[in-house]
């Protein structure tokens, strides 16, 4: 149990950290002279400030940490202002430890990383940087998420009800039902409320992660000017902090493995400053991040050939392959490797019920978009019923929902397909891939993620919210089910892994080609 103290430490401690790299960046860049002492005063001040407050708390070790960079700050230099900043990331994650679990034994050992930091001009504890820890919420994590699930379960009990009194032929509870109505308005409202208090704006991840990528890109010798659009839109903090990982990897695969060195640039007729832009656009109940470079985009032969080494299907598109484990055409850095661990970002990707859409042209760039929820707490879907089992399906991966009467199948390579729209879209097999019996459904739902699929179903109950638990790996790795929730009526409702199905649908299309 964090006390108050320790709650308050950590939030001022979070503040101060945030203001240090802002102003250790500053430093960084053309200023006027009289402008420096004014920036280098307030990163000592803040450092101060840092150190008196751990001592308060208790906390020693923090305290003489604090002390040593206070000291280093004492000139600040380009190189010791980016020595100074790379050790404010060994603070952060202590603050982090401090904020979740109060002062627990082990303070030293997680310092240790800043006397390797001082002792050289270049060191991989700038890594330790916690991209998404931050506590700029005002009321204790554990009470929130009490509060968010609370609603959630009385929104779900509410929902309940009203399907049971709907089911009833009496006249007279006519009353009643719109007492119920009015009383799921009011909680949405008040949902609506929570889910907001939990927010936090992407401006300040992305800013983390700008200052990753410059400090990535200064030590590979590259030029980057990273832009960043789309700040003010907001994310549940559980979702950025799921995301943490991925998008740290992303970042530094960018730079790492995107952009080009300088003169490798002029020879193909670029700027020798390479740009790479994180961008968020909040549609719906859904946000898409988007990291992007103007480097070299995808090898597709060289992606092709490892491939073919480790016995894997060739005929894939680049941005497909990378997503296998185990390939990659780069070497392996200390920092990002293109490649490896790319199969980690899908199953996180995945394991928000999100989708991770891939594009890139040679010489011009690649880009990635992870579309999102807005909040964990509850998320859209699409119920579909196949036989006795209802399924969900991501509503953003749903492009839309077709009539199959009048239709005919086609085939595609040694698969079924269906036409829509000009296209052959290859078809779920519904029986290998989720067990159920063989359906001959009236509808089919048209997915899309990173390549079309359809799916026949006997019938479409329509759009829910629930709030879906991530489901074990070891279960998870060999099922296309990516989470589980309970509907209304006590019954498991399986969510789908659009991606999954996507490419169990394409496995049979590869064989001979369009039909």
């Amino acid at each position: 149990m964090i006390d108050e103290l320790t709650e308050s430490f950590a939030d001022e401690a979070f503040r101060l950290l945030e203001g240090l790299e802002v102003a250790l960046e500053a430093l960084q860049l053309p200023l006027p002279e009289d402008a420096r002492p004014s920036l280098a005063e307030s990163v000592r001040r803040r450092l101060h400030t840092l150190k008196g407050n751990a001592g308060i708390l208790g906390h020693g070790e923090l305290q003489a940490a604090a002390h040593r960079l206070e000291d280093l700050a004492g000139t600040l230099d380009a190189p010791t202002a980016r020595r100074v900043r790379e050790g404010l990331g060994v603070l952060r994650a202590e603050v982090g430890v401090v904020a979740r679990e109060g002062l627990i034994p082990g303070a030293a050992e997680r310092l240790a990383p800043l006397d390797a930091l001082l002792d050289h001009e270049a060191s991989e504890a700038g890594v330790m940087l916690d991209v998404l820890e931050q506590r700029d919420l005002r009321v204790p994590q554990a009470r929130l998420d009490d509060l968010v699930a609370g609603v959630g379960e009385a929104a779900a009990a509410q929902s309940r009800l009203l399907r049971e009194l709907r089911a009833l032929e009496a006249g007279r509870l006519f009353a009643l039902t719109e007492v119920v109505e009015r009383l799921g308005t009011t909680l949405a409202g008040v949902q609506r409320q929570v889910l907001h208090i939990r927010n936090l704006r992407v401006g300040s991840v992305f800013q983390r992660l700008a200052l990753l990528a410059r400090d990535d890109a200064r030590a590979a010798g590259k030029q980057i000017h990273v832009e960043v659009r789309g700040a003010e839109v907001e994310l549940d903090k559980a979702v950025l902090d799921a995301l943490g990982g991925t998008l740290v990897h992303l970042v530094r695969n960018a730079v790492a493995h995107g952009v080009e060195l300088p003169e490798q640039r002029v020879r193909s007729g670029k700027t020798p400053e390479g740009r790479v832009r994180l961008s968020a656009e909040a549609h719906g109940g859904q946000v898409t991040l988007r990291i992007e470079d103007d480097g070299q985009g995808l090898n597709r032969d060289a992606l092709a050939e490892k491939a073919r080494d480790l016995g894997l299907d060739a005929t894939l598109a680049a941005e497909e392959l990378i997503f296998a484990a185990g390939l990659s055409t780069a070497e392996l850095s200390t920092r990002a490797g293109r490649g490896v661990g790319m199969d980690a970002v899908r199953r996180a990707v995945v394991a928000l019920g999100a989708q991770l859409e891939v594009s890139s042209t040679p010489g011009q760039g690649t880009a990635f978009s992870l579309t999102v929820p807005v909040t964990l707490a509850l998320q859209r879907v699409l119920l579909v019923t196949l036989g006795a089992e209802t399924f969900a399906l991501p509503s953003v991966a749903v492009l839309e929902t077709v009539d199959l009467r009048g239709r005919t199948q086609r085939w595609l390579g040694d698969g079924p397909a269906l036409e829509h729209r000009g296209q052959l879209v290859p078809l779920v097999d519904a029986a290998r891939v989720l067990g159920v019996a063989p359906t001959t459904g009236r509808s089919a739902v048209i997915l899309e993620s990173q390549g079309r699929a359809a799916l026949v179903v006997d019938a479409l109950p329509g759009h829910e919210e629930f709030a879906f638990e991530t489901l074990d790996p070891s279960f998870s790795a060999s099922s296309p089910a990516s989470g589980a929730a309970l509907s209304w009526d006590g019954r498991v409702v399986l969510r789908l892994d659009p991606g999954r199905l996507v490419r169990a649908a394409r496995t049979n299309t590869h064989t001979r080609g369009a039909a």
